[in-house]
């Protein structure tokens, strides 16, 4: 009996002196990567000049066919992720608030899967996760990020009023920040001159 309270008691201690060494620790990590996220121009690569992007389909709800051609007239900001992709899953509330934001504005926000199992997968996530603003769109077979040249996971593509990338970001940000709604409302602004030319 004596020996099990033993146990027990260190048990206790040292579980306690784990959290009371990691607890610092994985704050200066959560305020390392909320930092390197806040940090979108350094992250942020535009495209001179902007290209076509193919009109290579997508999916809505699993089986509406979309293609990029669908949002011609609006600025979109087309996130490739996944359910497996952690910092994915971390930014996907910040994709929301800006499709909540700048909808209205002339702004689509599409976050393709590339779930293999698709709508089933998303569905349920969205739901969990409480993500209301956005529409579940699958990019089956990882075509479109194939056809865009996604390297990794999270990959955020900017195209603007004509269709075109004008430029992209790798891995992941805070996607209503100051810095991403002054870029989008420059590319709404800009986007009829350079039309006029």
């Amino acid at each position: 009996m004596k020996r099990t309270r033993l146990r027990k008691v260190l048990g206790i201690i040292a579980v306690s002196v784990i959290v009371a060494i990691s607890a610092p620790h994985a704050s200066a990590e959560t305020v390392d990567i909320a930092a390197a996220d806040s940090d979108f121009t350094a992250k942020y690569h535009p495209l001179h000049p902007p290209k076509p992007v193919p009109l290579t389909p997508f999916f809505e709800n699993g089986d509406i066919e979309r293609t990029i051609a669908d949002y011609k007239g609006k600025v979109v900001v087309m996130n490739f992720w996944a359910k497996w992709c952690a910092p994915c899953l971390r930014e996907m509330p910040s994709l929301d608030r800006l499709q909540a934001k700048m909808k209205d504005q002339g702004v689509e926000v599409l976050a393709l899967s590339l779930d293999r199992k698709g709508a089933k997968d998303v569905v349920p996530y969205f739901k969990t996760a409480i993500i209301k603003n956005l529409a579940v769109l699958i990019d089956k077979g990882r075509k479109v990020a194939r056809s865009l040249g996604v390297k990794g996971l999270p990959t955020t593509v900017i195209i603007d009023k004509q269709g075109r990338e004008v430029g992209r970001l790798e891995g992941p940000a805070e996607w209503d920040s100051n810095e991403v709604i002054s870029l989008l409302k420059t590319h709404l602004e800009m986007e009829p001159k350079a039309a006029q030319n």
